[in-house]
């Protein structure tokens, strides 16, 4: 990987894998990078709050919440997937 990431490609990946419907796929975000990553989480009319699905970062551990606006960092070679509620 030759730099931060935020994908939401990854979306149907991570739906059929985790058992999803097309609708509730649209509720992830995806970020990954091989360096730390500081993000803003999107606001928009859908979704305000979330939490973290799934995590290989200590510090945004599975079940940590989530809201539009908020600025994260996630570590170095790690993944995070963040779902929308």
């Amino acid at each position: 990987m030759d730099g931060p990431e935020i994908r939401d490609d990854l979306q149907p990946y991570v739906a059929e894998h985790l058992g999803l419907t097309p609708s509730r796929a649209m509720s992830f975000r995806t970020a990954h990078s091989a360096e730390p990553l500081d993000i803003v989480l999107p606001e928009n009319d859908w979704a305000q709050r979330g939490f973290v699905l799934l995590s290989t970062d200590a510090a945004l551990g599975v079940g940590t919440p989530l809201a539009a606006g908020q600025s994260i960092t996630v570590g170095p070679r790690a993944v995070v997937v963040m779902q929308s509620t």
